[in-house]
């Protein structure tokens, strides 16, 4: 009878132990986190930015860029061949540049020329055979 009753504790016990388990080593890994991040010296060395390379950072091949006004019809698009997008300077290279936009009437303007720069103010540098053409509707 006795040990009837001693297991019984003993396995309730057992039972609480498992059931507060994961609060309790939750409690300590967070203790401990805690402990540690107060105990750890701040960086006393801040790490030097990168000098910026006229490096290319990304490109692309074969690819068409459109942008829409608020009402989502196309306003601009630019087209080209080839890609080149430099961090330092932020200017894209693209050979065979296409630039069409669209006007407020609705009048097609396109540019083509066999190399370009473009900004992300929309401003462009284009060179080499450039051809500009007025669609009128």
């Amino acid at each position: 009878m006795i040990r009837s009753r001693l297991r019984r504790y003993l396995r309730s016990a057992w039972e609480h132990f498992l059931l507060y388990f994961p609060l309790i080593t939750m409690s300590v890994l967070a203790l401990g986190t805690y402990w540690l991040v107060r105990t750890t010296p701040p960086s006393t060395t801040a790490t030097p930015p990168r000098p910026v390379r006229h490096e290319v950072d990304y490109f692309l091949n074969d690819f068409s860029v459109k942008t829409f006004d608020a009402a989502g019809r196309v306003r601009t698009e630019v087209r080209g061949t080839k890609a080149l997008h430099y961090a330092d300077s932020d200017w894209i290279e693209v050979e065979q540049i296409e630039l069409s936009r669209f006007d407020e009437k609705g009048q097609l303007n396109t540019v083509s020329a066999e190399k370009g720069l473009i900004n992300e103010n929309e401003q462009a540098v284009l060179t080499g055979k450039v051809r500009g053409v007025l669609w009128q509707r």
